[in-house]
């Protein structure tokens, strides 16, 4: 993903998630994929996906149990 195409996905998720705290970063280690973070905490990540010529975007929220207890 370029870094317009990056932009555009943050402030659709921060529209929807009604957020602008959400960021999106770009990972070193990968091109289709961006972390998902809230301030200063990744969360999880979002995926391009281009499967039969369809472009779709991914959210994968991760979730630790030690955070949900406390």
């Amino acid at each position: 993903m370029n870094s317009e195409k990056i932009k555009q996905i943050e402030r659709y998720i921060q529209k929807i998630f009604n957020n602008n705290h959400i960021q999106l970063k770009k990972r070193q280690q990968s091109s289709d994929s961006v972390e998902f973070l809230i301030g200063d905490e990744t969360f999880g990540l979002v995926f391009q996906d281009n499967e039969d010529d369809d472009i779709c975007y991914h959210v994968q929220l991760t979730l630790l149990d030690e955070d949900i207890n406390k």
